[in-house]
């Protein structure tokens, strides 16, 4: 069985609560204090099924390895044909039996499978808090131990996912914006290509409906990928510049991200408060000249991934 590090054991619940004694298996241990005295190392449930498996619960009473020795340990292991992967989430249990409640530790879902076939806890709790009398969790010299298992059964799909180095590909695009006072709510650049991507920016001159009125909002926005995939992303570090033709000082964001397809909150990115509209408007500022504003962008393609399921 392969040992399990503590990167291994993702805990996402730690609680003492009032919970029925769980369906799946429960593993009551006499005489427990009899364990360490005789040198016992572990322990094991005896088989039981649960979500269509078969499943061992196996402990160590003082902790897996050497450097645990102050903790208790506790396992699940998978008994069944591990030719196949089980994913499964499970809870552990160790009841208070003096208050009727429990200690349940619950993890993120695990793969089960002929490389691993087991996942659980090497600090699952102290010893000392285990023979604390008040706790309740050791009477007469017993412990009662419980486990649920929730098993999701796995497509079995596989995908690949290929990345490929398109970086120095850059370009500049100029936008010259005439009549910039008879714009409507929002409008669009010509399209412009950019190592074979098709790609556009948007513009709202009075903000967009989350800024309305407040500020000048501009985006990027990939329109298109040279294979049409909803499973192709390229990363763009990208500026975005309003020009100020009168003093130069102009104003601009930077920024690098992931633009893709597949959805369509990940192809639009930029800054929907580009800059306050009073001072966009402010004739002193040079952004607004002769009612003609000048947007440029500069764009270098980083790197792109392409996802594919195995065998297509």
């Amino acid at each position: 069985m392969a040992i399990v590090s503590e990167k291994d054991e993702e805990v996402i619940s730690r609680e003492i609560k009032n919970y029925p004694q769980p369906a799946d298996y429960l593993f009551k241990v006499e005489s427990f204090s009899l364990l360490a005295k005789n040198c016992v190392e572990k322990i094991e449930s005896k088989t039981f099924k649960a979500g269509g498996h078969q499943w061992n619960i196996v402990v160590y009473p003082n902790g897996r390895n050497e450097s645990e020795g102050d903790n208790l340990s506790i396992y699940l292991v998978l008994a069944s044909d591990t030719s196949k992967e089980v994913n499964a989430i499970f809870r552990f249990f160790l009841f208070d039996q003096i208050r009727d409640w429990c200690l349940l530790v619950e993890g993120k879902s695990k793969r089960f499978d002929w490389v691993k076939n087991e996942w659980g806890y090497s600090n699952f709790i102290s010893i000392e808090d285990l023979q604390e009398p008040t706790s309740g969790y050791l009477v007469d010299d017993t412990c009662l131990f419980g486990v649920e298992v929730f098993v999701s059964q796995s497509s079995g799909l596989r995908e690949c996912l290929s990345i490929s180095n398109i970086a120095n590909t850059s370009y500049n695009y100029t936008w010259n914006i005439t009549r910039f006072s008879k714009l409507s709510e929002d409008c669009q650049s010509d399209e412009f290509v950019v190592g074979g991507y098709k790609w556009e920016l948007w513009l709202f001159p009075e903000g967009d409906p989350n800024n309305r009125g407040s500020s000048l909002s501009v985006y990027l926005v990939l329109l298109d990928t040279p294979s049409n995939s909803h499973d192709e992303k390229v990363k763009v570090q990208f500026t975005l510049r309003l020009k100020d033709r009168i003093h130069k000082n102009h104003l601009q964001n930077t920024d690098a991200l992931w633009f893709s397809l597949g959805a369509a909150t990940s192809n639009v990115w930029g800054w929907d408060s580009f800059i306050q509209l009073e001072e966009l408007k402010d004739k002193a500022k040079g952004f607004i000249v002769d009612d003609r504003c000048v947007i440029e962008a500069e764009l270098t393609l980083l790197c792109a991934t392409r996802q594919k399921a195995l065998g297509s």
